[in-house]
């Protein structure tokens, strides 16, 4: 995104027009570093937040509760990852013995087939 993007898309904005003006002015003296991208970024989402705040869905990412249920999600998520990981070494050590057993039979098949053969 280039800096003229990046201030129209602030101008475009719902931020209050005190903000919109910093904005404008420190990316425009500073340029669109990414220090200053990001702290653009933290300050639109920090307005998202406000207006979710507003309509009674306050920000919860930063509660006990909703720390330990990520927590949980990731464990759960690794838990199935180990499985997942253990289930393919299963089926990937049965594929290999399918096949060397394949491969005997029709080691067996040819040599049967030579002593029919040379049984003639």
């Amino acid at each position: 995104m280039t800096q003229e993007e990046t201030l129209k898309l602030i101008q475009d904005s719902d931020l209050d027009e005190n903000l919109k003006q910093t904005w404008t002015t420190r990316i425009q003296e500073e340029g669109l570093t990414d220090e200053n991208l990001a702290e653009l970024l933290e300050a639109i989402q920090g307005e998202i937040n406000k207006t979710f705040e507003k309509m009674g869905a306050p920000d919860i990412s930063n509660t006990e509760e909703y720390q330990k249920a990520q927590v949980e999600k990731l464990e759960a998520v690794e838990a199935a990852h180990t499985e997942y990981l253990s289930t393919m070494d299963e089926l990937s050590e049965e594929a290999k013995k399918i096949q060397d057993d394949a491969l005997k039979a029709v080691d067996q098949l040819q040599a049967d087939a030579i002593k029919l053969t040379m049984e003639e």
